[in-house]
């Protein structure tokens, strides 16, 4: 567990940069399956009105993404996520 100041943009950014192998995408789930950072900053909140929500991991048309979030974390003792890639079974 860590503590962070970093705005969505800037994470997405450093997201965006991150590279596993040809295909694979990094992304930051946490253990309720929201999105907590994505490589597209517009894809990890939703307006409703005036307020800003981070979205559930499920909702992002992103296959890989969608299958992580719905991954079982009951009684584990880490947040939701990983490295997934297209290659990942399930996925």
């Amino acid at each position: 567990m860590f503590g962070a100041d970093l705005s969505n943009v800037t994470l997405s950014s450093f997201l965006d940069q991150s590279r596993i192998g040809a295909r694979g995408i990094v992304f930051i789930l946490d253990r309720d399956g929201r999105l907590i950072g994505y490589p597209d900053p517009a894809k990890a909140v939703s307006r409703r009105g005036d307020q800003l929500e981070v979205v559930h991991g499920d909702a992002v048309a992103d296959p890989v993404v969608a299958a992580a979030a719905k991954l079982p974390t009951a009684g584990l003792n880490r947040p939701a996520g990983g490295v997934f890639n297209a290659n990942t079974p399930g996925v």
